[in-house]
């Protein structure tokens, strides 16, 4: 009986171990990601404001999001940061695109 038990117990684990590890499938919306790259620029850039975006341009791995702000070295707003948010809703690249800073 206590083999039964032990057996099923890892089988059980195993199950949820590879339950776990699959994705749910479920994709976010270019506004969902058009929102995680504007609510994580004030992250990233802390001394910028005014962000905005500039251009998206969709990929088969998400979205790339270029964003502009306001920073005091420059007149007029330009693209600064450079997002890559995956259709999972995760950030996968960040990049600084100021020459100045």
């Amino acid at each position: 009986m206590s083999k039964t038990k032990f057996l099923l117990i890892v089988f059980l684990s195993l199950f949820l171990i590879i339950l776990g590890g699959c994705s749910t499938g479920k994709e976010i919306t270019l506004e969902q990601a058009k929102e995680i790259a504007l609510e994580d620029a004030p992250k990233f850039k802390p001394d910028n404001k005014s962000f905005e975006i500039w251009e998206i341009e969709e990929t088969n791995r998400g979205w790339i999001i270029m964003i502009s702000s306001s920073e005091p070295k420059h007149e007029k707003p330009t693209p600064n940061i450079l997002y890559e948010v995956g259709k999972s809703g995760s950030i996968l690249d960040r990049e600084n695109m100021a020459i100045a800073e």
